[in-house]
């Protein structure tokens, strides 16, 4: 059964700096793996259309994302889709954010970490083949296939505010 128009695991990918995709895209290349499909988006709102548009193979976040917290979209995913593969990539190596990330059944993944895109890429690839989606159903635990809930995924409206609020403010920033 193909997993999505490709037949390639997908990975969604979501950090506000892009050189972490240019990065897995560049490896991906050099090392000749093609063995999963990465959907990168920058913004949690993108985040958020993408999850309710289509099933992701697993998630991969950023902790500091512009006016939003990835561990608060962490949440939402997890409300979502219970059993969706899940880690954090991050420059943001705390105490408070490995514990969060652990409380979520993720895996914390510090950017400094990775000194060759090569690990970065076998890593992903094992969390891609976890809990999989097959046509809109995911693995889950116990290896039953269960179908995702069709209740589409929102950002709380205090949270939307605050991501308008900090994307006006890196407009008129750059302006």
């Amino acid at each position: 059964m193909p997993r999505n128009e490709s037949g390639r695991p997908l990975l969604l990918l979501v950090d506000d700096e892009r050189d972490t995709y240019e990065l897995l895209k560049t490896g991906m290349q050099l090392y000749r793996t093609g063995e999963f499909q990465i959907h990168y988006v920058e913004h949690p709102n993108m985040a958020v259309e993408a999850i309710n548009a289509r099933c992701y193979d697993a998630c991969v976040l950023d902790i500091r994302l512009k006016g939003f917290s990835g561990l608060n979209l962490g949440d939402l995913i997890r409300e979502h889709d219970v059993n969706v593969p899940l880690a954090y990539l991050t420059g943001l190596d705390t105490e408070v954010a490995r514990a969060e990330a652990t409380r979520q059944r993720a895996f914390f993944w510090p950017k400094q970490r990775f000194s060759n895109p090569k690990e970065l890429i076998h890593l992903l690839g094992e969390l891609v083949s976890l809990n999989p989606c097959v046509e809109g159903k995911r693995l889950d635990n116990h290896g039953f296939m269960r179908q995702l809930p069709t209740t589409p995924i929102e950002i709380p409206a205090v949270l939307r505010t605050l991501v308008a609020y900090s994307q006006n403010k890196a407009s008129a920033q750059a302006a």
